[in-house]
């Protein structure tokens, strides 16, 4: 009469290769979650050149983060006020073009370009800001006819950094 395995018949060098392997499938489930959250600019937003939207309004908040930043700005039309919540590129991306952490301070006047939503709500992809005089580009550069500075050019600067419209 045969015994059926019990655990303490398994060799130790089973168990820990069962154990990795469930490791892993855990991790990869971990990280395809991840690689479906993310999504294109297209899906959430008007990215056509006619739709784009310029407001003016009082930074409430500012998050320069990974992997997008936001920008809540709050806009005063027609004796109505509405917060316009704002995504940009990366902290990397941004902090490479000249932004700056402490640019952005709630209660600053700026002026935005932005992609709005498709869903019509007061929510857009930020193309550029104005603020203190100075504009700053997001992404879309070329589009806006702002000459983006390189990464040599932001390190070189003076700790006010800004990027100048091109004029033709």
């Amino acid at each position: 009469m045969s015994e059926s395995p019990t655990l303490m018949s398994y060799p130790l060098s089973m168990m820990f290769v069962k154990q990795i392997r469930n490791s892993f499938a855990l991790l990869l489930l971990g990280f395809s979650s991840l690689v479906v959250a993310h999504h294109a600019m297209e899906v959430h937003y008007l990215i056509d050149d006619e739709a784009i939207v310029v407001k003016e309004g009082i930074v409430k908040n500012f998050s320069l983060l990974d992997p997008h930043s936001y920008l809540v700005v709050t806009v005063e039309e027609e004796g109505e006020s509405s917060d316009w919540i704002l995504e940009g590129q990366s902290r990397v991306v941004l902090t490479r073009s000249g932004w700056r952490f402490d640019m952005l301070n709630p209660g600053a006047s700026v002026v935005f370009t932005a992609y709005p939503a498709r869903s019509g709500e007061t929510v857009g992809r930020i193309l550029s800001i104005e603020v203190d005089g100075e504009l700053y580009c997001s992404d879309r550069c070329d589009l806006l006819g702002i000459e983006k500075q390189e990464i040599s050019q932001v390190r070189e600067a003076s700790s006010v950094i800004a990027v100048s419209v091109v004029s033709d």
